[in-house]
């Protein structure tokens, strides 16, 4: 499935950018290389939304991811913004286990740094892909910890997303891709 995922989002890239070298050839302004006159004057951006994702095998979702990002660094001479984001989840395991029911909760807080590819198709819309890198921090609440211990892990991932704005600072966002904590996510985004 990830597979699939990656190998998606790299066919929109590759066409996204044929598209805009064309455009750049016919004498027009190079949509792959400015940002969207949506976001181009702005300092930084939050999303803050709700998430969807995959509980680990045997697991169910608890808590759906509940995440904040924000972007505000960006480069110069190309649009590729850098940033922060966090995140919170549960998953739920339940099994019986010799004579008894083991119930266990865990709780997983992830952070990490990202960076945004931005391209320009229309004043109000701010389309990007990203790269994600960061780390979770998983805790467990139950019984039986020693033979189900909270692992902590590495976040990593790619996402395509795209910002609508319905006024000059207050829009929607969502994002799909891969990563092991979530792979949609969508809310509202506010520019800075």
């Amino acid at each position: 499935m990830a597979k699939k995922v990656v190998l998606g989002l790299v066919l929109v890239l590759m066409t996204t950018a044929g598209l805009c070298a064309q455009e750049k050839a016919a004498g027009g302004k190079a949509a792959w290389n400015t940002f969207s006159p949506s976001i181009e004057t702005s300092k930084a951006i939050i999303n803050a939304g709700i998430g969807f994702g995959f509980a680990a095998s045997g697991y169910k979702m608890g808590m759906p991811p509940i995440s904040v990002s924000l972007d505000f660094l960006k480069l110069k001479n190309m649009p590729v913004m850098l940033g922060v984001f966090g995140g919170y989840r549960t998953q739920k395991y339940a099994i019986s286990f010799i004579l008894t029911e083991v119930s266990l909760t865990y709780t997983e807080i992830a952070f990490g740094a990202r960076a945004t590819y931005h391209a320009n198709f229309s004043p109000k819309l701010d389309a990007y892909a990203g790269l994600t890198l960061g780390y979770a921090i998983q805790s467990l609440d139950g019984d039986y910890g020693d033979l189900f211990p909270a692992t902590s892990y590495f976040v990593y991932g790619v996402n395509a997303g795209g910002r609508y704005f319905f006024s000059d600072k207050i829009g929607i966002y969502a994002e799909l891709g891969y990563s092991p904590f979530q792979v949609a996510s969508v809310g509202l985004t506010l520019k800075l």
